[in-house]
């Protein structure tokens, strides 16, 4: 592979992470919106802020490689099933963190699977960098263990079938 084509793979691949780490945000956010523990709230809040962080490291690192940053994202469909599901049963939103840890892993998974793709540099910046963090991440939610104890429905315009036809 040359140059120019592992640049393109890098971009492609950085894009990847930039869109899961939004969707991520964008997760979160939904679930601090409808979870009424103040102390899994603020959890919850920290979390949405390491996202964020890695949305600003992974956008900055497509730029140096001269690529465009994907500017999209899409909430994970599967969460605003549990939500959904859930909280017409009542309060029981302890799926909410069993679900945010699952695709937690999944997307820590994800960049563990990815990295042979990378060039040295951008390898290096995943593994150094961005799955440690995640990997914390991942460990701060399974901390939060079930300790959510209710959640709100989604609000109208926000069905699970919504998620899943947002442009992603």
């Amino acid at each position: 592979m040359n140059a120019t084509e592992q640049r393109n793979t890098d971009v492609e691949r950085l894009n990847i992470f930039l869109h899961r780490e939004r969707s991520a945000f964008e997760a979160y956010q939904i679930c601090i919106e409808r979870v009424d523990d103040p102390q899994i709230c603020r959890a919850l809040t920290r979390l949405r802020a390491t996202h964020q962080g890695r949305v600003r490291e992974l956008d900055r690192r497509i730029r140096a490689l001269g690529g465009t940053p994907c500017a999209h994202s899409r909430p994970w469909k599967r969460l605003a099933i549990l939500i959904e599901r859930n909280s017409s049963r009542g309060p029981d939103g302890r799926v909410v963190v069993d679900a945010l840890r699952d695709l937690s892993a999944r997307v820590l998974r994800g960049y563990r699977e990815s990295l042979s793709d990378l060039s040295p540099e951008t390898h290096r910046f995943i593994a150094h960098e961005i799955i440690p963090d995640r990997q914390r991440e991942h460990e701060a939610v399974v901390s939060l263990g079930s300790g959510v104890v209710a959640i709100r429905p989604l609000a109208k315009g926000h069905s699970a079938e919504a998620f899943g036809r947002r442009a992603g």
